[in-house]
């Protein structure tokens, strides 16, 4: 998926454009989509927070409660997306 190519670029330590407010954007549409490990990462952005992203208990909640139900529904995280 070319999402996660940019928003791996967005979020490294080492770049120094890091931006996880474009990184959560790509997340969010590539979880839309039924990608669980950007669910995942969304939930785990919003329960830590990070630069330009609060800290967000609600949000974290419905991030996690999608990435269980993936996986649940398709047996494992990586890689899980529904066609």
């Amino acid at each position: 998926m070319k999402f996660a190519f940019i928003d791996a670029l967005s979020l490294s330590v080492e770049n120094p454009e890091r931006n996880p407010s474009v990184a959560a954007e790509y997340y969010k549409k590539s979880c839309n989509a039924n990608h669980a490990p950007s669910c995942y990462n969304l939930a785990v952005l919003y329960r830590n927070g990070d630069t330009g992203i609060e800290k967000n208990e609600k949000e974290f909640e419905k991030y996690k409660d999608m990435t269980n139900k993936l996986v649940k529904q398709y047996g494992g995280l990586t890689g899980t997306r529904a066609v």
